[in-house]
């Protein structure tokens, strides 16, 4: 158990950080793409 014990925060230590970044990147992403996906969604409705 204290084996166990030990593994634990080290995978919170790595995991947190990497999903935090996850997160950044995934929110970043959205909103550069927002306003391409907006002006696409506008040209579509334009054409048709």
């Amino acid at each position: 158990m204290p084996a166990l014990m030990s593994i634990v925060p080290m995978d919170y230590q790595v995991i947190f950080p990497a999903f935090t970044l996850l997160a950044r990147i995934t929110a970043t992403v959205f909103l550069l793409m927002a306003p391409i996906t907006r002006h696409a969604d506008v040209a579509d409705l334009l054409q048709t």
